[in-house]
């Protein structure tokens, strides 16, 4: 009997052990620290702009000027309106350091010193235009490799590319590898386009701007519009196809729903948004806000039925717009909704970057190594930091896998059409409705973070678009031929899978709620 009521107690003692709550809080160096408190708005904000970081090039080096010096163009340098936009945007860029290439001869000749007068004489001197070769290929290749924003003047005509035949290059997209990678790092290219005849051949003076991020943003461009204005037609090879813009009634209140019927602002704020702890991304170019209600997701869904019978809260994010009266490479064809919870992977970067803060004291070893000091006495140091004081790998952030949450909110696609319509696409509104089954059963972590994206799913290629007819031209060496070199690297750049905007966020709301 003894032995058996001590076997039992042994087999009680097995099974409740892993049960109890183990002391693994005393060794969570986090454990006094709160990721969700007064900075979490700044820790939002952090958190958006490194997962979505602008891979637009930054401006690097000197504005550069490429010009073409091959035989045969110097008759559109002769038409005095080029001559002009020429001089013109040589004195627009010298206000900063100007690098000044010459193509010719194959190469791609830096003109170390250089004046508007020296410019001037080179580009009226007829033995400057010695023969057909200037490297556009290598001109663009330098272009894009270089990371500044540029300016390249050219009739794109492409001769000798790896052989000895004098006929230009007239159908192959020898630019679509250069126009794609300058593209997929977020920036953009302008062609203006100058007509002019060339033994009795209609040809074109292109003014092409390579700029760094988006069309709006170019100081390059903003000069180049000055210059040129209406004069002549441009086209804009960008993946940028929209602008975005908010409505909203006051600046602490972003887009969510109000009771606007209420009587005061108490009764108004009926989701209880903490308008303190509001963050408004966009005015600094982040496509983002930060949500924090002081209420919970229950709470929330009555006040939705209860609102709903009175026919209003149908959205829960309205005033915020997006232009696309410019977009000519592409249309967009299907936008929704993506709703994730993100707590896990919030919580991990914020604690990484805390733990950035908090490098340990250090002190030699008899050997004069490295190690922490005795007198550390930080948990995050301690808990994050090797004993030779580098950074544990599990506290550098990567990623972590998020759950998809469903039927929570979806895309208000009858707004979107009827303002699109209505405002001849300059301001369709973009707005955020409850799904038609969401309830507090379909939120995640109550209290945790939660983002709701608004994506670009589909998008159509604009192929046939008339501007297009700008980038091809009689071929000069094959009569009845028209040169599409250019037309057919405009083309496939366009078609090309990391340009085209598809499956792309395009903003993104997050959402806190009470615990």
């Amino acid at each position: 009997m003894k032995q058996y009521l001590f076997f039992s107690f042994c087999l009680l003692a097995v099974v409740t052990i892993p049960n109890c709550k183990c002391p693994t809080d005393s060794t969570d160096p986090f454990k006094n620290f709160n990721p969700y408190d007064d900075s979490l708005g700044k820790r939002v904000a952090a958190y958006q702009q490194t997962l979505f970081p602008d891979t637009a090039n930054a401006v690097q080096g000197n504005p550069s000027l490429y010009i073409d010096f091959s035989s045969g163009i110097n008759q559109a340098f002769a038409i005095p309106a080029n001559r002009d936009f020429i001089s013109r945007i040589y004195n627009s860029l010298m206000d900063t350091q100007l690098d000044v290439y010459k193509l010719g001869s194959r190469t791609v000749t830096a003109i170390p010193s250089h004046t508007p007068v020296s410019i001037g004489l080179m580009l009226s001197t007829a033995a400057e235009y010695k023969d057909i070769y200037a490297p556009i290929g290598k001109a663009v290749e330098k272009i894009v490799t270089h990371n500044g924003e540029s300016c390249l003047i050219t009739d794109f005509e492409e001769y000798d590319i790896g052989n000895p035949t004098t006929a230009e290059v007239t159908q192959i997209a020898f630019l679509k590898s250069y126009f794609t990678e300058w593209l997929s790092k977020g920036n953009s290219i302008r062609f203006y386009c100058s007509d002019y005849t060339e033994n009795r051949l209609n040809k074109h003076l292109y003014f092409t701007i390579f700029c760094c991020g988006s069309i709006q943003k170019s100081a390059m461009i903003a000069k180049a519009e000055t210059i040129f204005g209406n004069a002549i037609p441009h086209f804009d090879l960008t993946s940028q196809l929209y602008t975005l813009s908010q409505d909203y009634t006051a600046a602490t209140k972003g887009g969510v729903f109000y009771d606007n019927d209420s009587k005061n602002s108490r009764g108004q704020n009926i989701l209880d948004m903490q308008e303190d702890k509001y963050v408004n991304g966009l005015p600094m170019g982040l496509p983002f806000e930060f949500y924090q209600f002081g209420l919970d997701w229950k709470t929330i869904i009555t006040l939705k039925i209860d609102y709903q019978k009175l026919d209003k809260f149908k959205d829960f994010f309205r005033r915020l717009f997006i232009d696309v009266s410019k977009q000519r490479i592409y249309s967009i064809e299907d936008i929704d909704v993506k709703t994730i919870d993100i707590s896990s992977d919030f919580e991990h970067f914020i604690k990484c970057n805390e733990a950035l803060k908090h490098i340990p004291k250090l002190k030699k070893d008899n050997n004069q190594k490295d190690i922490i000091s005795d007198d550390e006495k930080d948990p995050i140091s301690l808990g994050c930091y090797e004993t030779n004081g580098k950074l544990r790998e599990e506290w550098k952030y990567k990623p972590l896998p998020h759950k998809d949450m469903q039927e929570v909110f979806s895309f208000n696609k009858v707004l979107f059409t009827n303002t699109i319509a209505n405002t001849g696409k300059r301001k369709a509104e973009l707005g955020v409705s409850f799904h038609p089954n969401f309830s507090d059963k379909n939120t995640v972590t109550p209290g945790g973070l939660i983002r709701v994206d608004i994506v670009i799913k589909t998008v159509t290629t604009n192929l046939s678009d008339t501007a297009l007819s700008l980038f091809q031209w009689p071929s000069t060496t094959v009569a009845g031929v028209q040169n599409t070199a250019l037309l057919e690297s405009i083309k496939t750049t366009m078609q090309d899978e990391k340009i085209k905007p598809a499956n792309k966020i395009i903003y993104s709301y997050y959402i806190k709620t009470l615990n």
